[in-house]
């Protein structure tokens, strides 16, 4: 959802290419960024690790447990700015305008006082405030279609209840609503898991 909420709001269109190619966002990321395939999950996990952390204020002095160098930490970090250079520069801008107004609006003009926590803390709020919006807008937007099913959502994370034989009617207006396009263009994409409880879920394709 993160990734998905800061191209809407940085307007980056090379994360937007990301989005739109249907490709595993992470493993892509990786790819690009150190121009060899992403062959193991612990390519995909080191993406996973540094890409929106950065965005939300992780410095390269903080990533040396992630690398085996400081300078292969900056290093990345420094391809992850020359690939994204919009995102970079918007989370940068929103940061810079926190340490001048120290209270401030995020997209969808919540407001927050920063007077008294570190700046950077900010670049969190940027992204985080505007997806918890739309996940619970999402949430309305389910209940509507679904009153008896849904139970309760955790972020980004649905969950439902329903007979085995209305899975995939579930799923199909679940997916249907959470894919539709809205808040300027917003894209999402759906996976899912089924199962009988909660600690037995296992991946459903759709």
């Amino acid at each position: 959802m993160e990734v998905n909420v800061l191209q809407l709001v940085s307007q980056d269109e090379k994360l937007l290419e990301f989005l739109e190619s249907g490709q595993d966002l992470y493993a892509a990321i990786f790819e690009v960024l150190f121009d060899k395939k992403c062959e193991t999950t612990e390519c995909r996990a080191l993406i996973k690790k540094i890409f929106l952390p950065y965005f939300f204020g992780l410095q390269a002095t903080s990533a040396t447990g992630i690398f085996p160098s400081l300078d292969e930490a900056k290093d990345a970090f420094r391809r992850i700015e020359q690939t994204f250079p919009t995102a970079c520069k918007w989370i940068r801008e929103k940061e810079q305008n926190v340490k001048y107004n120290h209270v401030v609006e995020d997209y969808f003009g919540r407001i927050r006082d920063f007077s008294n926590e570190p700046f950077y803390k900010s670049r969190n709020f940027f992204i985080q405030s505007p997806a918890a919006v739309i996940c619970m807008t999402k949430f309305v937007d389910m209940y509507r279609e679904l009153p008896d099913n849904l139970l309760f959502n955790v972020h980004d994370a649905y969950v439902f209840s329903c007979k085995l034989k209305e899975v995939k009617q579930i799923i199909k207006v679940a997916k249907s609503v959470l894919e539709k396009q809205s808040f300027n263009g917003l894209l999402l994409k759906v996976k899912c898991s089924v199962g009988p409880q909660l600690s037995k879920m296992r991946k459903y394709p759709i």
